[in-house]
């Protein structure tokens, strides 16, 4: 929730950049979106030498000098922690400390390299998530591990798809890192929970509520959903990708007699009320003039990622 009013206070600040009103933040946004091409290559400079000169640095590249401390961070939690749920809010509030190093950056080179902290964290956590799930018995670990290799190599697919709105901005590269961390996230809580099974912790529960943001449909086809949080509190942006059509978009806000979400397309010409739940969405059609969706009809979208 920090990270995404964090994002949208920067969307904000980048769009209406003259507003005195957006405060401190949005000062500072303008100001790094107002820098000269020296200044940035002073800064970048900078940046580089301060990363080659830590113990810490990767040779993966810019924004992964933290990526050794990350993973001995995310270890000494597991290896601490009372059980999964303990472990999951600990992993959470670690993701909170990079977050707030990232919104701290100077510059917008900075927070960009930064969004890759929070990635490494769910990634590091799934890793370690699989690897007791490997010594654990009861557990198919080979199918498992089968399924998470296929899903890995469409997450930065996904993630793309999930960035749609910001297309070409200068904040798209930010986004789309967040979008991973995301994916990652969601796949740590679902092994984390078949582990919980497994181990017999009955009191295991999710540490922060998933919501209705996610991408519907099986990760490798081109049939999917997609919604994401808008600029306004309660509304969504949606993306509905049937295969072999054209994508429509549109904008949904909350109903709150069933807790559905009330979709209409950009151009008008389609409204539908969207279930979101922890295996994939509905699609209700209300009205439409599209090829590939027929008032009065319901289409599912099986699988959330």
């Amino acid at each position: 929730m920090k990270k995404r009013i964090f994002l949208l206070v920067m969307v904000a600040a980048l769009t209406f950049s003259g507003c005195a009103s957006m405060g401190h933040k949005a000062e500072k946004v303008e100001s790094i979106s107002a820098e000269s091409s020296e200044a940035s290559e002073n800064s970048e400079a900078s940046e580089n030498s301060e990363a080659s000169e830590s113990s810490e640095a990767s040779e993966s590249g810019d924004g992964y000098e933290y990526e050794a401390q990350i993973k001995d961070e995310v270890k000494s939690i597991v290896a601490s922690a009372q059980d999964l749920t303990e472990e999951l809010e600990q992993i959470n509030q670690l993701n909170d400390k990079y977050d707030e190093m990232q919104q701290n950056a100077e510059t917008q080179g900075e927070m960009n390299d930064l969004s890759v902290n929070g990635k490494l964290i769910w990634k590091a956590e799934a890793e370690s998530l699989l690897e007791r799930l490997k010594d654990t018995e009861g557990v198919s670990y080979d199918d498992i591990y089968a399924e998470y290799q296929n899903w890995e190599k469409y997450v930065d697919t996904m993630a793309e798809r999930m960035a749609y709105i910001y297309e070409g901005g200068s904040i798209q590269g930010m986004i789309i890192m967040g979008n991973a961390e995301g994916r990652y996230r969601s796949e740590a809580y679902t092994l984390a929970s078949t582990l919980a099974d497994l181990k017999g912790e009955v009191a295991f529960s999710f540490p922060t509520s998933v919501g209705p943001s996610g991408y519907y449909g099986y990760y490798a086809s081109d049939n999917y959903l997609i919604v994401t949080d808008g600029m306004e509190s309660g509304s969504y942006d949606v993306l509905i990708h049937p295969e072999g059509s054209e994508e429509i978009r549109g904008t949904a806000t909350e109903d709150e007699e069933t807790g559905d979400l009330y979709f209409v397309s950009d151009d008008g010409n389609m409204s539908a009320f969207l279930s979101c739940w922890a295996l994939g969405a509905g699609v209700s059609v209300t009205e439409s003039d599209k090829e590939a969706f027929t008032a009065g009809e319901s289409y599912e979208f099986t699988g959330r990622y």
